[in-house]
């Protein structure tokens, strides 16, 4: 966990920042990169402030909000993909088409992607061709 105005970031990153209650948002461009090469998208603030803490930030992996609120600064954890997409599943209770993500309606596509599929859908759109 990081502190407002902690030293082991320069005054111009703290410049870019906002207090709200317990969270330190960022307010500077929210410009993204892949590091790394095939690396993951990171947004640059969260990454220097995990670096400045000392945590590792692994090629290929995130480094996220914990508190859930985007930007946030102040609460921030390193998570590999399959932990991010793990979170976010966990979060959804329907597809966009409003099925509900149950464990009889969802199939798994693999490959690098490891995509969640909603069953009653494919049922639909092959019903429909």
């Amino acid at each position: 966990m990081i502190t407002w105005g902690d030293p082991r970031l320069p005054g111009r990153f703290w410049a870019k920042v906002t207090q709200n209650g317990g969270h330190l948002l960022w307010a500077g461009t929210s410009d993204q990169y892949r590091e790394g090469g095939r690396g993951s998208r990171v947004v640059r603030p969260a990454v220097a402030v995990a670096r400045a803490v000392g945590m590792d930030v692994p090629r290929g992996w995130h480094v996220v909000s914990a508190c859930g609120i985007p930007g946030c600064l102040a609460h921030i954890e390193v998570l590999s993909l399959d932990q991010v997409r793990e979170r976010r599943w966990q979060q959804e209770t329907e597809c966009p088409n409003g099925h509900p993500w149950t464990p009889e309606n969802t199939a798994f596509w693999g490959g690098r992607t490891h995509e969640r599929k909603c069953r009653a859908c494919n049922r639909e759109r092959v019903g429909r061709s």
